[in-house]
């Protein structure tokens, strides 16, 4: 374990694999947050609809 903690060439792999991730991430959720707000005003059963799909999108 002492290895692995100061291996700088690992942080830099995880590095480059984590940032693209959270990104996706990030942005995903901003668009499932603005849908959520675009249809809020539609109504509740229009706004339930649209976190179901949103709970889909996430599973996927």
């Amino acid at each position: 374990m002492n290895l692995l903690v100061k291996d700088k060439c690992f942080y830099k792999k995880m590095a480059v694999i984590a940032i693209p991730i959270s990104l996706q991430s990030m942005i995903t959720i901003g668009v499932n947050m603005t849908d959520t707000v675009m249809v809020g005003k539609l109504g509740e059963t229009s706004l339930s609809a649209t976190a179901l799909a949103n709970q889909f999108v996430n599973i996927y």
